[in-house]
């Protein structure tokens, strides 16, 4: 007759008279109370009548498995409040406790199938997780697929084996890319050939074909974009979630982006070069022809510095607080691999207090200062990388569609009101040119000239309009608080912008 505890009511007998579960306080009577008067509670464990005299301890009953009691008494295993019943198989139940913790109990695994807290690892092994852990940056199914799970196939840019998930997006890559450098390179090539005769061509040839040979060597840095784009993700492909975060936090996805803004924007400057010389060479020839190639190209030179200067500022390391919207930091210190401002704060706050370090964080959390402190005072910690401008996406593309508050969203503002204004005075200046060329006089004296020149400016301004204004348009509705779909954002980004610096080889040139 010794005391012990148990819990009252959990559907767990526990005392020699099933006191516990069976005294009326419950409000669930289980089963397993109707055969407490077969119990003999002086001389525990209790003895009951079965076919002969069988010591029946306690524990036995609604343990899972059935007793060696002849008749088989139903109410020791079934009906039992704590336990979870399995569906078939040999297991006749377990305890509820034991329900989605990873292991599957049950012959048939019915424990584990319909657990809404838990990641079920692909390749079973083991057979499932904690959710908290999915895409937490540490692998916990051996096959890492709650790193990589299935939804990030329906990624619009990247799935779980390839950079560019969709197959039509690295086709597009590949044959832009290519046509960019050929058609550029022949472009340049072409050109360069007429500027070898450069002192018996008049001014207005002379700037036409300069700024040909930059349009062409602009565009063909889209074309290596792409080519080199297209060579990574062959490299990753198969396994490309393994390496997203690495591969977007680089330096070679942030120069990569770079190099598309670089180009992008120097095309502008160039087109709108291009522009104003046809639409002066239309209203003044006469000026025009005595034109000196000295000032235009050094307005060539300005426009590719300030290109190489707008394709470059996101990457600087001062900006980080204001371009950077996170880091890459796998510690098993962290619950997750990717902190954002506010979490690293914390962070450094919590490792302070924890190490007792002499040396206290700096004043000012920048990222810069929380990097360098971490690096001198807990070097088993290490910042892999930024998500900068460049890393919302795995093609490293500028981040054009932004909302207000964003990491860099008013660079981007910037960025897409400065193209959306020149493209527009391109298309005003070819407008213009058009119209120029369309009265009686010159109709009379060139009408085939004429012809081809009003064919080429509408080509010249269709594509402009149809490659560039989409972009700034749904840009200005994503600052309106139109939610953009991501969609929209790869068909520009892999399409639009490629497909322009592919065809400007065709439209201006002969």
């Amino acid at each position: 007759n010794s005391l012990i505890q148990a819990v009252m009511c959990d559907g767990r007998p526990e005392c020699f008279d099933l006191s516990d579960e069976c005294d009326g306080s419950c409000n669930v009577t289980a089963p397993f109370c109707n055969i407490r008067t077969m119990f003999n509670s002086r001389n525990g464990p209790f003895e009951f009548l079965c076919n002969t005299f069988f010591k029946f301890d306690v524990k036995a009953i609604c343990d899972g498995k059935w007793s060696d009691c002849v008749p088989r008494i139903d109410s020791e295993e079934l009906g039992c409040p704590a336990r979870h019943y399995c569906q078939s198989g040999d297991s006749i139940s377990i305890d509820k406790n034991l329900l989605c913790d990873g292991v599957s109990q049950c012959d048939d695994k019915s424990d584990e199938t319909n657990c809404t807290d838990r990641f079920f690892c692909e390749n079973g092994t083991p057979f499932s997780v904690p959710m908290s852990k999915k895409m937490d940056g540490i692998a916990d199914c051996t096959d890492m697929s709650d790193e990589c799970p299935k939804e990030l196939d329906e990624n619009v840019f990247s799935s779980r084996k390839d950079l560019l998930g969709s197959a039509i997006f690295r086709a597009t890559t590949w044959i832009f890319g290519i046509a960019a450098i050929v058609g550029n390179s022949a472009t340049f090539i072409y050109a360069a050939k007429i500027l070898r005769n450069f002192k018996s061509l008049n001014p207005i040839t002379k700037i036409n074909y300069i700024l040909l040979i930059n349009l062409s060597v602009a565009d063909g840095l889209m074309g290596i974009y792409l080519i080199i784009l297209g060579a990574k993700g062959l490299q990753f492909s198969g396994n490309y979630c393994r390496f997203d975060k690495s591969w977007r936090t680089s330096s070679q996805c942030s120069s990569l982006g770079s190099l598309a803004l670089v180009s992008s924007e120097a095309t502008i400057f160039i087109l709108a070069f291009l522009a104003t010389l046809r639409l002066c060479s239309i209203l003044n020839p006469l000026k025009t022809k005595r034109t000196s190639t000295k000032f235009p190209t050094i307005c060539i030179g300005v426009a590719w510095v300030l290109s190489v200067f707008l394709g470059t500022i996101p990457r600087y390391p001062a900006l980080s607080d204001y371009f950077s919207s996170a880091v890459w930091m796998p510690t098993k210190l962290t619950k997750f691999d990717t902190q954002n401002k506010t979490t690293m704060e914390t962070f450094v706050q919590r490792l302070y207090v924890a190490q007792n370090t002499t040396q206290a964080p700096p004043a000012s959390l920048s990222w810069l200062a929380m990097e360098s402190y971490i690096d001198q005072n807990y070097p088993d910690v290490k910042i892999k990388g930024y998500f900068g401008y460049f890393s919302d996406n795995s093609v490293c593309l500028p981040k054009f569609f932004v909302s207000p508050g964003e990491p860099g969203w008013g660079y981007s503002v910037i960025i897409i009101l400065f193209n959306f204004f020149m493209f527009v005075y391109i298309c005003v200046a070819y407008l213009v040119i058009s119209k120029a060329t369309s009265s009686p006089t010159i109709r009379r004296h060139r009408s085939n000239q004429l012809q081809k020149m009003q064919m080429r400016v509408t080509r010249l301004v269709l594509t402009d309009f149809a490659c560039w204004i989409p972009i700034c348009i749904m840009s200005f509705l994503q600052l309106g608080g139109v939610e953009i779909p991501n969609q929209a954002y790869a068909f520009s980004a892999v399409i639009l912008l490629p497909i322009n610096s592919a065809l400007n080889p065709l439209l201006y040139s002969d």
